[in-house]
């Protein structure tokens, strides 16, 4: 091959390597600055080593691609020279018969190869070079836009959004009198020691808390470590999850009564169930009425030693020694059957009571720190409400006979919301928005209440503004009118 033909194949082939690296390196650059600017809309920080690699990736293999197809053989060389020079045919002859011999051969070689070393290596132009220019003008253009695209970044909180907080000497005494209350309640000892426990380490850890949002943290984790310690310990919400269970409509019915740890409503389902076993009536629904019971109870996982749960445990005895070797019920049985509700709905009352106590107390504790830290009720998980635990928000089915307005009568047990005087919103100047009206009574309570602990108003003043705001706090005639 003689060095004319050598010289346009080199042309081609550097030709070739250009576009297809031209072409490759601007994909390349492309797909990273698509990246980089997909990740600044999607609000997140580029990551410029993954996108860098991928374009260079991309690079790699589109050259490679692009240039083993464009790669100029002797062949495409020469019926490019003949197209373009107008040489007929000649190259293509000549590299067709190279390896040939004879005198006519000889000859057409030697005028081609001198036709070709004459002509300079501009003579082969190349067309529509424009089309290679389109990817690297888009390339640019997209590496412009997600240069000058903005990288989110996120806007931090002011200063104001979170003030310091320290613990005041009113607070502090407040939260130990707390303590001491609960301490001397009639709580059971196991989620008393429990509650105690919690609001101890409270005051511990409140001393050295400074923002007022991790004080807030750490009082609404304490509201709701101390609900979790009283429904944990409280049999009756397990026990009437699995007698409401049953497929038995009595058991049904106690675990409906259960539910709402009313004695009241224990009497009255109490009555509803007796009558259902009349004199001369059969007494295997008595009998199967009683292996419910104490099925629901084994399934509860609550201890025998429970007072509910040994309550209702010597009922379905009871129950079982009246019907023992009677088919039906007799005047006997119907009397045993009259003393076993009797002696039962009282040992079942009583453990009511322990276990409200034990809401009861629970209640006051995280209506007192609501009160204490300025905490309003929209800020506690709806689980760690005052009498709305997540296991209690269900009351089950028990509707008393009479709609009598006055839910805490003997034997009844009210729910412990904190009541106010009025639940509407009203403009708060210190923090320059509308809060709940309870929410701003609290917080000026608690600073009146520190006044009247550092000794520093008077006998008189101290009586009225006691008066006064127990007006405020009273929502007696809201809730009732």
């Amino acid at each position: 091959m003689n060095n004319g033909f050598k010289k346009f194949k080199r042309k081609l082939f550097v030709g070739a390597l250009i576009k297809s690296s031209l072409f490759g390196i601007s994909t390349g650059a492309f797909l990273s600055a698509l990246l980089v600017l997909i990740s600044k809309l999607s609000k997140k920080v580029p990551n410029p080593l993954i996108y860098f690699s991928a374009g260079i990736a991309c690079a790699v293999i589109l050259t490679s691609l692009l240039f083993i197809l464009l790669r100029p053989s002797d062949r495409r060389v020469a019926k490019k020279l003949d197209g373009e020079l107008d040489l007929n045919e000649k190259v293509q002859t000549m590299i067709a018969f190279q390896n040939e011999s004879g005198d006519v051969i000889e000859m057409q070689r030697r005028d081609t190869e001198r036709i070709l070393d004459e002509l300079p290596a501009k003579e082969l132009k190349g067309k529509r070079l424009w089309i290679h220019l389109i990817m690297p003008v888009l390339a640019a253009a997209m590496l412009v836009t997600a240069l000058l695209f903005p990288t989110y970044k996120e806007v931090p909180p002011t200063l104001d959004s979170d003030p310091a907080f320290e613990l005041s000497a009113w607070q502090e005494q407040a939260l130990k009198d707390l303590i001491e209350e609960v301490k001397k309640s009639d709580m059971e000892a196991s989620p008393r020691n429990a509650v105690v426990s919690e609001l101890e380490a409270l005051l511990s850890e409140l001393r050295t808390v400074k923002k007022v949002s991790l004080m807030k943290a750490s009082v609404i984790g304490a509201i709701k470590d101390i609900n979790e310690a009283v429904d944990s310990h409280n049999s009756y919400i397990r026990i009437s999850e699995e007698l409401s269970k049953s497929n038995v409509e009595n058991v049904k019915k106690l675990g409906s009564a259960v539910r709402t740890l009313s004695a009241i409503a224990l009497g009255d389902t109490f009555t509803q169930i007796r009558n259902t076993f009349p004199t001369g009536s059969d007494t295997e629904k008595i009998f199967s009425m009683a292996l419910e019971i104490r099925s629901a109870l084994a399934l509860s996982g609550k201890s025998s030693d429970d007072p509910l749960y040994a309550a209702l445990d010597t009922f379905a005895g009871t129950l079982l020694t009246a019907i023992s070797n009677d088919d039906t019920v007799s005047e006997k049985v119907g009397s045993d059957l009259d003393s076993a509700f009797t002696a039962s709905g009282e040992a079942v009352s009583s453990a009511f009571i322990l276990q409200y106590t034990n809401e009861r107390v629970g209640d006051n504790a995280t209506v007192r720190l609501m009160q204490i830290f300025g905490i309003s009720e929209s800020e506690l998980p709806e689980e760690s409400r005052p009498g709305n635990s997540s296991t209690k928000d269900d009351e089950g089915d028990y509707t008393p006979d009479d709609d009598d307005d006055d839910t805490l009568h003997s034997g009844g047990y009210g729910s412990g919301d904190m009541i106010y005087g009025s639940d509407d919103m009203i403009y708060d100047p210190e923090l320059g928005k509308y809060v709940s009206y309870g929410e701003v009574i609290n917080k000026y309570y608690a600073k009146i209440s520190e006044q009247i602990l550092d000794g520093n108003l008077s006998e008189e003043l101290e009586q009225l503004l006691g008066d006064y705001f127990a007006s405020l706090f009273d929502g007696s005639k809201a809730d009732g009118e």
